[in-house]
């Protein structure tokens, strides 16, 4: 080959090479699946906890900050531990904190209760032109089961009302001469938590808490991408109601990356004017939730324009909120409770914020613990006499909300396997563990335990585990139940307060450490070396 041609072919490769992209960047995998599997030439001679105990120390090592990891497992039916580091710490408990509230509840409350939200006639009922001359009134009592997720028609959330312009028919009442009141006084007016972000409260995850509530104080927003690309993307919103309005400068986009969102959600401090604005990916549909001001306000006026779309008139279109205790005792004195919707028992209730980490019921349940009016911290007092009832106070924790997410929260992983244990022992035990996510199933857990499932026996695997998960600002957790290949029950608690690891990283780590669990074998009763606390 001529030296001209050989500074030719190096020149061409040259310019190729530096044609072609810059390969993206992988982040290494600090916490690969062989991890959870025990290694039996390494751990010979070593009891089943042993080699439990040295999976977790091995996992762990492997974080770049081992100190802002706490881990606490317990078999779930003796008072032992099976392994713990920095246990009694206090951290950000993120969704685990969901456990304490749902667990308070049920020991509260007890598992079959069932809120009771009142319809009462403040007036006269005329038996003979079947009218009521005066007002109805909705008395709330904490109920956060109406529309949502219970919604008779999937994706209409105002369906929960079709069925009352029947009901008020079948006891008299053909048409409203007054209007509609709305009492939520069974709760304070502190419908945000002081601690919560102020720049996220247009955000589903965080809608106002209120005694009289539909569809989780949200709209539901259905976004869809245009044709091409710029192109405005279509915006749904349910239910459609004139309570709230959205501004023409509500835009969202169809957007030149085919794998970038960019939502931007807001409304009006304490009004229901919202803004929708970013770029959606080409070729999708979304579904979001911004939340809306005055609760009482919106579950009335959706009932009354539900009621009227029901060829039931109501006199006077003006929704009335009462707020004030007085003011209610007040208005319903003389009156007459006319029909009552009860609730689903809370335990059914208990599961849908489990097992899809819903923060808004959560809250809702945490409220109700609390005496009347219900305040936030009447509802801390009630979970701190619920643990010094059931002994569970060797630590000293610091709980603001219900549902973790305030940023002051801080639990001990040892304080939340003692909660999981404690509902283990109790009659609703068994379903309250089922009330949790599972791998691979509708809620929280869903894209989960990818590497477990296709693994051999995967499948089977992945049903041992019911566990809960929440993540913001560098703290993670995962919190629950797993059972072992020989049927051992444990409960865990796993809480990360590291910034450094990436959101992935820091599943791979929980998964890690879950999984040792569920591959593990039966660690015997009274095993040398088990802590007991």
């Amino acid at each position: 080959m001529s030296p001209a041609f050989r500074a030719l072919c190096l020149s061409l490769a040259l310019v190729i090479t530096s044609g072609c992209a810059t390969p993206k960047k992988v982040e290494p995998v600090l916490f690969p699946p062989e991890l959870s599997v025990a290694s039996t030439s390494a751990t010979l001679g070593v009891g089943h906890l042993g080699i439990l105990q040295n999976q977790m120390q091995t996992i762990l090592a492997r974080a770049p900050h081992p100190d802002l990891i706490s881990v606490s497992v317990r078999e779930a039916d003796s008072p032992l531990l099976a392994f713990e580091k920095d246990a009694d710490l206090g951290r950000p408990p993120v969704s685990s904190q969901k456990i304490l509230t749902t667990v308070a509840a049920l020991d509260t409350l007890g598992p079959t209760f069932r809120y009771k939200t009142d319809v009462i006639a403040s007036g006269r009922v005329d038996d003979k032109r079947k009218v009521l001359w005066g007002d109805l009134v909705i008395k709330g009592s904490g109920d956060p089961t109406f529309g949502g997720r219970y919604s008779p028609i999937p994706g209409n959330p105002a369906s929960t009302f079709k069925h009352w312009a029947h009901d008020l028919r079948a006891v008299g009442v053909q048409r409203i001469d007054g209007s509609i009141l709305v009492d939520s006084s069974a709760f304070d007016d502190e419908m945000l938590h002081l601690d919560w972000p102020e720049k996220q409260r247009a955000y589903g995850f965080m809608a106002p808490i209120s005694a009289l509530s539909f569809n989780e104080n949200c709209v539901d927003l259905t976004l869809t991408a245009g044709w091409f690309r710029n192109s405005p993307a279509h915006i749904k919103l349910s239910p459609e109601s004139k309570f709230y309005r959205k501004t023409q400068n509500s835009d969202v986009r169809t957007g030149l990356n085919d794998n970038v969102t960019s939502l931007s959600l807001r409304r009006q401090a304490n009004g229901d004017l919202l803004l929708i604005s970013g770029t959606i990916p080409t070729h999708s549909t979304l579904h979001e939730r911004i939340t809306i001001g005055h609760p009482a306000e919106y579950f009335g006026t959706v009932l009354r324009e539900t009621l009227e779309k029901q060829k039931f008139p109501v006199g006077r279109p003006a929704v009335t909120s009462v707020k004030d205790a007085k003011n209610a005792t007040k208005l319903t004195t003389g009156t007459k409770t006319i029909l009552s919707y009860p609730s689903p028992p809370l335990l059914e209730i208990t599961g849908m914020a489990l097992k899809h980490n819903d923060n808004f019921i959560t809250e809702m349940l945490f409220k109700s613990l609390s005496s009347k009016p219900a305040t936030f911290n009447g509802a801390i007092d009630a979970v701190e006499n619920f643990l010094a009832k059931r002994h569970i106070n060797n630590w000293d924790p610091q709980i603001r909300d219900g549902s973790g997410l305030s940023r002051k929260n801080s639990l001990p992983a040892n304080l939340i396997t003692a909660v999981l244990q404690f509902a283990a022992q109790q009659n609703y035990g068994p379903a309250y563990e089922n009330a949790l996510a599972t791998p691979g199933e509708n809620g929280v857990l869903e894209d989960w335990f990818t590497d477990l499932r296709h693994s051999k026996g995967g499948h089977n695997m992945i049903q041992r585990i019911h566990a809960i998960h929440g993540q913001y600002a560098g703290a993670y957790d995962l919190s629950g139940y797993a059972t072992s290949s020989e049927g051992q029950r444990f409960v865990f608690s796993f809480m990360v307060n590291d910034p450094s690891l990436k959101p992935e990283q820091a599943r791979q780590l929980l998964e890690r450490l879950t999984e040792t669990l569920v591959r593990s074998k039966a660690v015997g009763k009274t095993p040398s070396g088990v802590i007991q606390k």
